[in-house]
């Protein structure tokens, strides 16, 4: 267990917090070691405490410092009843999920507004090899965003968000590329961040969320330096984007 995450079951009375995320589930896996052997109960324990592990631990690495209503899930459901745990040994491998909330104090918070303070301060470089930077502005012009985005979902870039009541408990990547053809590069690139935020913006949909809030571009497993700029990567037939975002809903 780690001190620095408090946890609460099913229930149990926790206090008010400053955020909590969207509900998400984390998977512990046992393994019998046997070719032909099945589970046992101490599959279940085991396979319970890797959930119970991995949902500390991604908490902790997303900077929450709590996580309320926990339950076992089944059919990747919570069970109504809080404080069940029927664990079925399955042959060979034994999974047991849990739901949660991860959920963040206003100490946490302040950390996390640190944190994305930093990340938006970044030093001066140039482009990775085969990049150009593009400015979102050209993409924000673009008569196709209104297009993409529809009537209810807004995306929100940088480091900007609305109020929300919740988001997800992290963000994702979500990754597309266009062919060039007779296209420039500037005009590839802008129809790749296009084509990348009409992904984002389905997969809000089908999630129900209304807003794709904090976007950044994350080239190579890192931001660009400038919050504004998008790094686009070029090869001789094809331009791609890489966008990082949470998903939210507005209050």
């Amino acid at each position: 267990m780690d001190p620095a995450v408090k946890l609460y079951w099913g229930n149990e009375a926790a206090p008010t917090f400053q955020e909590v995320a969207h509900p998400d589930s984390n998977t512990g896996v046992s393994i019998s070691g046997g070719l032909f052997s099945g589970g046992s109960k101490e599959h279940c324990v085991e396979a319970f405490e890797n959930a119970l592990s991995a949902m500390i631990g991604n908490a902790r690495s997303a900077g929450y410092d709590a996580v309320v209503n926990i339950r076992v899930a089944r059919d990747k459901k919570p069970v109504a009843d809080a404080s069940g745990f029927n664990c079925t040994p399955g042959y060979r491998t034994t999974e047991v999920r849990l739901w949660s909330s991860f959920a963040m104090t206003s100490a946490a918070a302040q950390r996390m507004a640190e944190t994305e303070k930093l990340s938006a301060n970044l030093p001066s470089r140039a482009p990775a090899k085969g990049a150009i930077f593009l400015p979102v502005a050209s993409v924000l012009a673009s008569p196709e965003l209104k297009t993409i985005l529809g009537r209810h979902v807004r995306a929100y870039w940088g480091l900007e968000a609305p109020e929300y009541d919740e988001r997800t408990n992290s963000p994702e990547e979500y990754s597309e590329d266009v062919d060039i053809g007779s296209l420039s590069n500037e005009e590839a690139c802008k129809q790749a961040a296009l084509k990348t935020l009409g992904s984002m913006v389905l997969e809000a949909r089908k999630e129900d969320f209304d807003s794709i809030i904090r976007i950044r571009s994350f080239l190579n497993e890192q931001f660009s330096p400038v919050v504004t700029d998008i790094e686009c990567e070029l090869s001789k037939k094809t331009a791609s984007v890489t966008l990082r975002a949470f998903m939210a809903n507005r209050k």
